[in-house]
């Protein structure tokens, strides 16, 4: 599965809502999950900077919240990797984040 991010100012920081339901097939929960951060373009010899806590939403939805640090190298792409704990195995979700400059 994929998800979309929006473009991260290089001095933000914020938490993104991941929806994971498209990846879980049938009515099963989210237990843990996890994230990684690889370059997909650029240089930076520390991506995983750019990700901070992952948090399963605890109201019954099969949602993560993803933290992303204020951190990452001005225009490099990042590839980020969900992968999520369920009742019927791990389901993996993928999305792509660039880092933009600061406004002006």
């Amino acid at each position: 599965m994929r998800f979309t991010l929006a473009t991260k100012l290089a001095s933000e920081s914020r938490v993104d809502v991941i929806d994971m339901s498209p990846a879980i097939q049938g009515p099963y929960g989210l237990n843990s999950a996890t994230a990684t951060c690889a370059v997909y373009s650029g240089t930076d010899p520390t991506p995983s900077a750019v990700i901070g806590a992952v948090t399963v939403n605890t109201l019954g939805y099969p949602y993560v919240n993803l933290t992303i640090n204020a951190a990452g190298v001005l225009g490099v792409i990042y590839q980020i990797t969900i992968t999520c704990a369920t009742n019927n195995g791990n389901v993996t979700a993928t999305g792509f984040l660039a880092i933009v400059p600061d406004p002006l």
